[in-house]
């Protein structure tokens, strides 16, 4: 008998009909999702102009095809993965799609507890209306297109193909509402060649030889706060123009998101760089005619957003502080205002707070006879101007203990002071909070030191691990570097310095940031303060600082100065103190309560021993590397 033909083995080498219709979906998928993709980039473009009130639609149409898929792409890589991980799943079960009901049975509900985790993970920093009901309900339509396709398709190869276009439908969705919430854009900075100049905005996209950029007009190096003009214009720059390109992590491109003070930051140091190319030297600066250099070059400050410990006078401290003596822990502190160790349970700040005699501070007249070896008062005495800050190194008292020595205690209902503040042009302004100064000879000029003070430091993210930066009482400062003359009544300033942490940042005078005073004439250095931490810096910007006990990273927390309309202008040269003259200075004990260690004890205030740097800072184990433009 002759065996019938086998039907299989005549197709051997050859597409069946299975196979074509196999490449022809995947030929339709691809082609559906470069469309998709371009759609999405289309419509991610579209928001992020409209948000900079550009004209959309227009925009949008001028700028190449595969720039929109570009965009699309970045935004679908992910929900493309998932869903092509998906159809594989789905095909791998098609030799056993007769069992269709266990597939439906697993494949359905591992499907929607993916979507609902997905979903809840990346929405959460959403509004719930529009975005989050928006991306719930792609969800919902994504689901019962699963479900209905399953129930009523023939085969499961469909339920493949609905799966990858689900999770791509939620993926887009999900792009839209993050963007429609926050619309985002990378700041860029660019220097061009022939002619020669400078273009700074958002970036926007590349194609080909060229950049596309959202032009920021206005924008001047040195100007103490970023361009607050619209964006109007959409360029398009040949790649061969440009000699130096820095671009940033996406921000927001409204006038109270640092995007634009981003950008103009990295203007800043594209310059800074090509100078240091050529070896050029910053441009000498020019001398200032005034009668009061401490008046003339006292700084602008901005104070973050942000920030819920805002700088107050030392006098609001005082009031609402008691001196006491840290014991070392073998008893319990010592009180000065009752004079007698009083438990921490029996102290009432309202008997105590206010109670310093500060004209006995400042002479030494509060005194204290350290407990010697045996506990029996045998050791040295103590006065209130003896350097004995707890933890500090070298320089104090022989006898003392590590733990030991004189601090100010404040009431801790008074941590948080209440900033005054009012609104001038749209600007929020601060007032009435004074900046003590010194002045001390360097070299052949003059240093002009400025102080700034806080009733605490609270270093932002750190809550957990508060015990190891935040501390009460702060002292911050910058200073400036002046030489008198050429000429009576002239005086050239020569750099400012920027004290962050336990280091400090020297800029020569071209490369500060300015602002103009009362004459229209730009000598005040403009500083930006780190919320939280209170870090100076010459720049906006986010900046790393990494706790390093013994040289080893331990952790690492980020501080972040702005500039914006909500952040307070601290015009400090319209109430200037000198330090010199308050009955407070030169107090050598601690400004904040004894914590367990020298990172969250309060710091030593101004003084000669904080002048002459004969004690570290309260951070000396913070570092702080200089910001550089990113790439």
């Amino acid at each position: 008998m002759t065996a019938p033909p086998d039907n299989n083995s005549s197709a051997k080498g050859k597409f069946t009909p299975l196979d074509w219709h196999v490449v022809l979906e995947l030929v339709g998928a691809a082609a559906g999702l470069g469309a998709v993709m371009t759609f999405l980039g289309g419509a991610l473009l579209w928001l992020r102009f409209d948000a900079v009130h550009l004209p959309a639609d227009r925009a949008v149409s001028l700028l190449p095809r595969e720039m929109l898929f570009t965009v699309g792409a970045h935004q679908l890589f992910f929900p493309a993965l998932l869903g092509l991980l998906a159809v594989l799943f789905v095909f791998a079960l098609h030799p056993v799609e007769g069992k269709w009901k266990w597939i439906f049975l697993v494949t359905t509900p591992v499907t929607l507890v993916i979507v609902l985790l997905v979903v809840a993970a990346l929405s959460l920093d959403l509004d719930a209306f529009p975005e989050i009901t928006g991306v719930f309900l792609a969800g919902v339509a994504a689901i019962a297109a699963i479900l209905g396709t399953a129930r009523y398709a023939g085969g499961f190869r469909p339920v493949g193909w609905v799966v990858f276009g689900s999770v791509l439908f939620i993926g887009a969705a999900l792009a839209i509402a993050r963007t429609a919430n926050h619309p985002k854009l990378e700041p860029v900075a660019a220097t061009l060649k022939a002619p020669a100049g400078t273009i700074v905005g958002f970036y926007i996209g590349d194609s080909g030889d060229r950049i596309y950029i959202a032009q920021l007009p206005g924008v001047v190096a040195g100007s103490p706060t970023a361009s607050a003009e619209p964006i109007d214009t959409v360029v398009a720059v040949s790649r061969d123009r440009v000699t130096r390109l820095a671009m940033r992590q996406p921000e927001g491109v409204g006038l109270g998101d640092a995007g634009r003070e981003e950008a103009q930051t990295l203007l800043e140091g594209l310059l800074a760089a090509e100078r240091a190319q050529t070896g050029a030297p910053p441009p000498p600066p020019a001398p200032v005619a005034t009668t009061d250099p401490v008046t003339t070059f006292a700084p602008l400050a901005f104070i973050h957003s942000d920030e819920n410990v805002p700088p107050t006078s030392v006098d609001y401290f005082l009031q609402h502080a008691w001196l006491m003596w840290s014991e070392a822990g073998k008893r319990p502190d010592y009180v000065f205002a009752l004079g007698r160790n009083v438990p921490p349970r029996q102290r009432k700040a309202a008997d105590l707070a206010g109670t310093v005699d500060l004209a006995r501070l400042k002479r030494g007249g509060y005194s204290y006879r350290v407990a010697g070896a045996q506990c029996d008062k045998t050791g040295p005495i103590c006065k209130s101007t003896d350097f004995t800050r707890p933890f500090s190194l070298g320089g104090r008292p022989p006898g003392l203990g590590r733990t030991e020595g004189f601090y100010l205690d404040l009431d801790d209902a008074y941590r948080h002071p209440k900033p005054s503040t009012s609104r001038r042009s749209g600007q929020l302004v601060l007032s009435g909070v004074p900046v003590y100064y010194e002045r001390h000879a360097e070299g052949s000029g003059e240093r002009i030191t400025y102080w700034f003070f806080y009733p605490l430091s609270l270093p932002p993210g750190v809550r957990h691990i508060g015990d190891f930066l935040s501390h009460e009482g702060d002292w911050e400062r910058m200073s400036i570097l002046v030489r008198h003359g050429p000429g009576a009544g002239r005086w050239t300033p020569v750099s400012a310095r920027f004290h962050e942490h336990d280091t400090h940042t020297d800029l020569p005078w071209a490369d500060v940031r300015k602002a103009p005073g009362a004459d229209g004439v730009a000598t005040h250095p403009v500083a930006y303060i780190g919320r939280g931490s209170h870090a100076t810096y010459s720049r906006p910007g986010r900046y790393e600082q990494v706790f390093k006990p013994g040289g080893h990273r331990i952790i690492a927390v980020q501080d972040d100065a702005r500039a914006c309309p909500d952040c307070p202008e601290w015009f400090t040269w319209q109430n200037l103190v000198d330090a010199t003259t308050q009955p407070w200075y030169g107090f050598g004990g601690a400004w904040g309560q004894v914590g367990p260690s020298s990172d969250t004890t309060g710091p030593l205030g101004p003084s000669s021993y904080k002048t002459l740097g004969r004690a570290p800072s309260p951070e000396h184990l913070v570092q702080q590397p200089p910001a550089v433009p990113g790439g």
